[in-house]
Formats: structure tokens, C-alpha cells, sequence
């Protein structure tokens, strides 16, 4: 397993907090250590494990990410999250929520503001 520990604003994270678990073992920590003054790590995984590996930065922030070391080919990630099939309404990012909410309280001013015009109009001609 070889990689490179970014901050989000795209500069490495060199000295960050590396550690290692083997999935394929109940999630058992095998290595813990500090990244490179350039970011890079590196861990010699068993063929066929899954592995997942966390990196803790200052103040808090993190990030976790699996892998699979396969014989003969290089590790890949394994899809974390659910599959779309499986995403419920938990899922659905704020932003689409708040979106929604807006719009069908916007719908429902247009609603009662016509019938109050059609009210206020229907009134006038019966007098």
C-alpha cells in the first residue's frame, strides 16, 4: 500500500498520522506511524486483505479509505458507500432537502395569493 496524504487545499500533509487496520482480521490494527515530510507512506499488505486506512490531520480532520491488495495487480479502493439501489432519504444532501422545502413553500404562496385574487375579483363582480 503506497499513498499520499493531501490537505484539502491540494498541498501534502507531510508528518500526518497514519494508521492501518486489516479488515480481513476483524479490523485489527497493524501499523501506525507518521507520514513522510512529503506526505507519502507506505505499508507491505498480505495479498487478498482488505484494509482500511485512516490518516488524522491537526485539528481534527480525517480521512478513512479501504483497500484490497490483490496478487499480481494493484490495490484498488473498495466502494464505501452504499450503492444507489441502497441510498434512502438520509442520504440526500442538505441542500437538495432545503431546495425542495423552498420550492413547495413558494408553490403554496402562489397558490394562496391566486385564490385570494380570484376572491377579492369574484367579489367585485357580484356587486
Amino acid at each position: 500500500i503506497v499513498g499520499t496524504a493531501y490537505y484539502s487545499s491540494g498541498e501534502r500533509a507531510g508528518g500526518e498520522w497514519v494508521e492501518i487496520f486489516d479488515t480481513s482480521r476483524g479490523d485489527t490494527k497493524v501499523a501506525e506511524f507518521s507520514a513522510g515530510a512529503d506526505g507519502t507512506f507506505r505499508y507491505e499488505g498480505e495479498a487478498g486483505h482488505t484494509y482500511r486506512i485512516a490518516i488524522h490531520g491537526d485539528e481534527g480532520h480525517f480521512i478513512e479509505l479501504s483497500m484490497v491488495v490483490e496478487t499480481g495487480a494493484r490495490a484498488h479502493l473498495v466502494e464505501d458507500q452504499a450503492k444507489p439501489s441502497e441510498a434512502g432519504v438520509d442520504d440526500l444532501p442538505a441542500w437538495l432537502v432545503v431546495g425542495v422545502i423552498l420550492a413547495l413553500v413558494s408553490l403554496m404562496a402562489v397558490f394562496y395569493r391566486a385564490r385570494d385574487f380570484l376572491r377579492v375579483h369574484k367579489a367585485g363582480l357580484n356587486a
